[in-house]
């Protein structure tokens, strides 16, 4: 019944970039919505275009400087080396 009722795929594939674009979809749960196996890719986009969260280890990962931070209880961050910044 799922096949029957999805729309045609430009009007789902539109709808998913804009999902996954806003954040409000994840990557692997487009692939569940097409029937496709997950790709285990487990992060958030929190912006700035290439900074990860990761939410089960509450690490913050940049690549392009291939830095990583630890999110604290206390709401700050500490970066790579266990410095704290006022983020």
């Amino acid at each position: 019944m799922k096949e029957l009722i999805k729309g045609d795929i430009e009007k789902r594939f539109r709808a998913y970039e804009i999902a996954v674009k806003n954040g409000w979809m994840q990557v692997d749960e487009v692939r569940y919505s097409e029937d496709l196996p997950p790709l285990g890719l487990d992060f958030i986009k929190l912006g700035l275009q290439d900074v990860l969260y990761d939410p089960k280890t509450k690490q913050i990962y940049t690549p392009n400087t291939n830095k990583t931070a630890d999110i604290s209880e206390s709401g700050q961050v500490a970066a790579e080396g266990g410095e704290e910044n006022e983020d």
